[in-house]
């Protein structure tokens, strides 16, 4: 019997982002997971550089801002800022 499954394995680097965020942070160009909701929070800036892509893992996995948080995410044309959300 021929297995006629479809199976898919994806290896990328990716850098795990963590919180709370308490301080500035600016992610360059390349690719973060976020797997839990991650704060921003006590005034820090989250800034999200052209280029860069957020893969959001599992129901949980969300950028949240309290107490003055912000998030900066500024694409261009040719580099855009790309967010995915992928079910675990």
């Amino acid at each position: 019997m021929i297995d006629t499954k479809v199976h898919v394995l994806t290896v990328t680097n990716m850098i795990t982002l963590i919180g709370p965020i308490t301080s500035d942070l600016t992610l360059a160009e390349g690719s973060y997971l976020v797997n839990n909701e991650i704060f921003f929070i006590n005034n820090a800036t989250l800034t999200i550089l052209p280029g860069t892509t957020i893969h959001f893992r599992g129901s949980y996995a969300m950028l949240r801002k309290i107490n003055n948080g912000k998030i900066i995410a500024i694409g261009t044309k040719d580099k855009n800022i790309t967010f995915f959300h992928e079910m675990s």
